[in-house]
């Protein structure tokens, strides 16, 4: 494995109004100004994997490690120049799965070992010089499910466990085609998936592992149309996502379990189709690239009050792989333009209810086009173009801003909750410039105080304290903080 030591350049320092950021190039890993391309940007042993070209190795699997600022190839899976051409990389038994060509047994499951430094061939599930492709990935009852092919059962459903070391069909949803399993999530102890059974059409499916059933949640588009459900999120202890329907167009759904049904949550053109994309659950809400007259927009749908609204008059542009809105330093990262910038990083910040530029990778209106946003060692790693290099890994870092030392510090501010969402437990910060009373509370959304996390006199300065939810269920919540005559909420969503 080869060490490439970080090219240092400082490129822009953004323009928010309550912070600032710096953007500079994380990782060269391509000489020249073609571009390395990484993508599939993911956490695992401590280090942030990617995929990416160099004129050594081809498309390989890389590691970069923010404690050293170095990246190295981590496996060659194809050796020599050849690309593996790694895709779908997920944790899973305390290793990186994913996608790839080997060489000599086409593309199949590979594992990625940190112990060992090794990548090895996890399943050959379509024996030969075929390829099963597999695809989709998601952990579930303790298995590694994806989509996958083995000569029989064209993409169909398919579970490897860690455990026997074994790959097994589990659903073969179209006998006589293709199903194409996609957009495979959790909920409810339920894996729920997209997939066409030659019947119905494109619609929402589920597998249910404590009875090995496979079925139809919902035929959203009834008959043999599809609803081409996209962008599955849980959200408000239900399934959101976008679907089309002959009367309401492309629009926002969510499906609930409670009652098995699907029902239409925002309809934002009423006589056209808004097609949502990019859904994302911050500060309590959640936010959505959808089109109005005005092109693509940031949306917002609360759950409390059930409306959906514009967030932000900015431009999200066309959608595309991997470029999915980020949570980070509290704020909703994200990839907008503007005529002066083109496409480049903007965020959202729930606190002042604005969005602005961040950077400007590419000076000038052709924009670095950033994407694959990931938060990593306190940082926001991306991906952009600086019209130099190619197409390279870039790092967002927060910097001081002088104009926040003349200006007057608030008496009293509660901090987002972090993470938000939380799967079990949160963290809480907030700061008096006082010395004095303070209460920290968390309400569900019928008013109940279900945990008192603060209450008696604190000195001035930040202070932090811990949510443990417990037993508590899914859903919307309000974290409370009262000091004196203040009194500030936070939405905080527990999603298990």
């Amino acid at each position: 494995m080869r060490p490439l030591l970080l090219a240092l350049a400082v490129v822009f320092a953004a323009l928010p109004a309550a912070a600032q950021y710096e953007a500079t190039l994380a990782a060269d890993l391509r000489s020249g100004s073609r571009g390395s391309l990484p993508g599939g940007l993911i956490l695992y042993d401590g280090r942030l994997f990617l995929h990416a070209y160099d004129d050594e190795s081809g498309n390989e699997l890389w590691a970069f490690d923010a404690a050293t600022g170095e990246a190295v190839v981590a496996a060659d899976v194809y050796p020599g120049p050849s690309d593996s051409n790694i895709i779908y990389p997920i944790v899973y038994d305390e290793r990186l799965f994913f996608s790839a060509n080997g060489g000599q047994g086409g593309r199949e499951l590979w594992a990625f070992d940190a112990a060992t430094g090794m990548a090895t061939l996890a399943a050959d599930i379509y024996p030969g010089i075929n390829s099963s492709s597999p695809g989709y990935p998601e952990v579930y009852d303790g298995r590694l499910f994806f989509r996958a092919a083995d000569g029989e059962a064209f993409d169909e459903l398919w579970a490897f466990d860690a455990a026997t070391g074994e790959a097994s069909l589990i659903a073969d949803i179209d006998p006589t085609g293709f199903s194409q399993p996609q957009y495979l999530t959790v909920y409810q102890d339920r894996l729920f998936f997209i997939a066409d059974d030659g019947v119905v059409g494109w619609e929402l499916w589920y597998h249910d592992a404590a009875t090995g059933e496979t079925s139809l949640a919902a035929d959203i588009y009834p008959g043999s149309g599809s609803s081409f459900p996209k962008s599955l999120t849980v959200y408000d202890d239900r399934l959101f996502f976008s679907a089309n329907n002959p009367a309401s167009g492309s629009e926002l759904w969510a499906y609930d379990s409670a009652t098995g049904e699907a029902s239409l949550a925002a309809d934002i053109i009423p006589e056209g189709r808004s097609s949502p994309s990019d859904l994302s659950v911050y500060d309590g809400r959640l936010f959505f690239r959808a089109y109005d007259e005005q092109g693509p927009r940031l949306w917002v749908y609360d759950a409390a009050t059930g409306d959906a609204t514009l967030a932000a008059d900015v431009d999200l542009v066309q959608s595309a792989s991997e470029l999915s809105m980020t949570v980070y330093d509290g704020k909703l990262f994200f990839r907008a333009q503007d005529e002066t910038r083109g496409e480049e990083v903007w965020a959202y910040d729930a606190s002042t209810d604005e969005a602005f530029a961040v950077t400007d990778v590419r000076l000038g209106p052709l924009g670095s086009n950033p994407g694959r946003f990931t938060s990593y060692a306190g940082k926001l790693y991306f991906t952009a173009n600086d019209g130099i290099r190619g197409e390279e890994l870039w790092v967002l870092s927060p910097t001081s801003v002088d104009s926040e030392a003349s200006s007057a510090p608030q008496a009293v501010r509660l901090h987002a909750p972090h993470p938000n969402p939380a799967s079990s437990s949160t963290n809480v910060t907030f700061e008096v410039a006082e010395a004095g009373s303070v209460r920290a509370e968390v309400f569900d959304m019928l008013g109940r105080r279900v945990a008192l996390l603060a209450d008696g006199v604190v000195a001035a300065g930040e202070h932090a304290v811990t949510w443990e939810a417990g037993a508590l269920p899914s859903g919307l919540y309000l974290v409370r903080l009262t000091a004196g005559d203040t009194v500030q909420t936070r939405r905080l969503t527990l999603a298990r």
